[in-house]
């Protein structure tokens, strides 16, 4: 929640000091000398698209509590971090001409922790119930249809999906670590 508390403050910044949002935000160009755009991208959001905001933040607020719970507070802000920041990078490297912001890639990677970790976890969309990972693959393939038919839409699809990688990857890890732990328990 404090994450979630985080983001809604940079975007009311981001509305009442309209540079702020230039000087935080991942690019191609400004890497180098605006390096913590690799982390401040994560907690940006476009001014002009509070939709875009919304859903990260109610994913987050649905998913986060679930996964930190799994693998605490410690590793969740460690995995939503390295997700944000892989995420954000391998946008600006596959499409160096545009800037990057926004938690989608961080999200994703929760998204994909959740996936590995709760696969019977049934989620509601349009009521719908569907289990995580139905509705995982329904995301990356909805992500993977822009980029294969090369149609611009302006978001970030490579950052969803190298987020939703690291994410399975991490879900893998903790799955295998959790095993590892119990194990040691039952002797």
């Amino acid at each position: 929640y404090i994450v979630i508390g985080i983001t809604v403050i940079v975007y009311v910044f981001q509305l009442i000091f309209p540079g702020l949002t230039g000087f935080l935000q991942l690019s191609a160009q400004t890497l180098l000398s605006h390096p913590w755009g690799l982390v401040t991208n994560i907690f940006l959001h476009d001014p002009r698209n509070i939709f875009h905001l919304f859903l990260n933040m109610l994913a987050l607020f649905f998913f986060g509590p679930l996964l930190e719970r799994r693998i605490g507070s410690k590793s969740f802000l460690a995995l939503y971090l390295s997700s944000g920041i892989l995420a954000g990078l391998a946008q600006v490297i596959v499409f160096p001409a545009l800037p990057v912001v926004g938690a989608s890639g961080a999200i994703f990677g929760v998204l994909g922790a959740l996936t590995v970790m709760m696969p019977d976890l049934v989620v509601i969309l349009y009521f719908v119930p569907l289990k995580i990972v139905y509705l995982t693959l329904l995301f990356a393939l909805l992500d993977l249809f822009p980029m294969l038919t090369g149609t611009p839409d302006g978001i970030a699809h490579v950052a969803h999906l190298v987020g939703l990688a690291i994410g399975l990857a991490a879900g893998f890890w903790y799955r295998q670590k959790s095993k590892v732990r119990n194990a040691r328990w039952q002797v």
